[in-house]
């Protein structure tokens, strides 16, 4: 599953720090990270161009 790599519920490499600067943490999110607990591969865009898993 190919989700957005930075948004702050569903980032699957790194999160909004939750302050409104704009700033980026390490980290998956909320929707990423209950995926990959259910054993579904989660990519970000960036990986899934890379990885050539791209339509």
């Amino acid at each position: 599953m190919m989700i957005v790599s930075s948004c702050l519920a569903d980032g699957s490499r790194a999160i909004y720090n939750g302050t409104f600067s704009g700033t980026k943490i390490a980290g998956a999110g909320v929707t990423a990270a209950l995926l990959r607990r259910h054993g579904i591969t989660v990519l970000s865009e960036e990986d899934a161009v890379k990885s050539g898993d791209v339509c």
